[in-house]
C-alpha cells in the first residue's frame, strides 16, 4: 500500500458506477438504491456521457416521502430534485488534497472525472477512511484491532438501563 501522501483518487475510487439518466423516474431512482445498496447516484443525460447532476439518499427521502405523505400519486421529475451542485474531483487529484473538501463541504461522495471530464469513478467517505485505515496499519505500524463492536439488546438495555429515543 503506499504513503497516503502519494495516493491519488485513481488509486481508490469506486470505477463500477451505478448512474440514472435524467429520463428515469424517482420511483426507478429509489428502486435503484434499495437493489444495488447505493445511497447516491449520478444523473446523466440522454446519452449517458455528461453528468448533469447528483441523487443522494436523503434528497430521494424527503422528496418521496412528502409525497407519500400528502397522498400525491405525481412524482417529480428527476430535473426537479436532484443536486446539480456537487463535489467533483479528478482522477489525479492526491488524498490529501481532497480529503479536507470533504469535511469542509460536508459532502459524502464526490463524483471523479478524468481529464477530458468524463465520469470515471466515485469517491466516498467509506473509501476514504479505508485508505486512512490502511495508511496507519501499513505505514505507521498501528496494530489492527480485533474486538467486535458492542451490539445493543434489550438485555444490554435492561441492564445498562438505557433508553433509547425514537
Amino acid at each position: 500500500m503506499q504513503d497516503l501522501k502519494r495516493q491519488t483518487i485513481k488509486d481508490i475510487m469506486v470505477k463500477e458506477v451505478i448512474a440514472v439518466k435524467i429520463s428515469d423516474s424517482a420511483l426507478y431512482v429509489l428502486e435503484v438504491f434499495n437493489e444495488h445498496h447505493v445511497s447516491s447516484v449520478p444523473v446523466l443525460n440522454e446519452d449517458g456521457d455528461a453528468v448533469l447532476g447528483f441523487i443522494g439518499e436523503r434528497v430521494l427521502l424527503k422528496t418521496l416521502g412528502e409525497r407519500l405523505i400528502a397522498c400525491k400519486s405525481d412524482l417529480p421529475e428527476i430535473a426537479d430534485f436532484m443536486t446539480k451542485e456537487t463535489l467533483v474531483i479528478k482522477e489525479e487529484d492526491p488524498i490529501t488534497q481532497v480529503l479536507p473538501l470533504f469535511s469542509e463541504y460536508g459532502v459524502k461522495t464526490a463524483l471523479v472525472v478524468d481529464e477530458n471530464e468524463h465520469l470515471t469513478g466515485i469517491i466516498t467517505r467509506r473509501e476514504l477512511l479505508r485508505s486512512i485505515e490502511d495508511c496507519a496499519h501499513h505505514e505507521h505500524g498501528v496494530k489492527q484491532t480485533r474486538r467486535m463492536p458492542v451490539r445493543i439488546t434489550e438485555k444490554y438495555r435492561e441492564r445498562a438501563n438505557l433508553s433509547l429515543a425514537i
